[in-house]
């Protein structure tokens, strides 16, 4: 999943767990929006400082689904945040010992 690896949720972005869906809000435009539990599932592992590819076992895991229709759903999702600029990509930390 080149290019998606490493994302995270934007600072002007707060969201909460209500039961088993997250609510998002973009405090820049007032955007509000809630995820269903696969969407939770995939919020939650956004705000944990998940992979794209630890996301996509998590969808397997959580719905027993195959990994192809998981990865699919996980680039969609990530391709739908960045675009609504409620996720940005971050640089990799590079170990300063190199």
């Amino acid at each position: 999943m080149m290019g998606m690896a490493n994302v995270r949720v934007s600072e002007h972005v707060e969201w909460r767990a209500i039961e088993d869906e997250v609510v998002v809000l973009d405090l820049r435009t007032e955007l509000y929006l809630s995820f269903n539990d696969t969407g939770a599932v995939l919020w939650g592992g956004l705000a944990e400082g998940a992979t794209s590819d630890e996301m996509v076992e998590r969808l397997v895991t959580a719905f027993d689904v195959e990994e192809t229709a998981a990865r699919e759903d996980v680039m969609a999702f990530l391709g739908e945040l960045l675009e609504r600029g409620l996720i940005e990509h971050v640089e990799a930390e590079l170990d300063p010992a190199n």
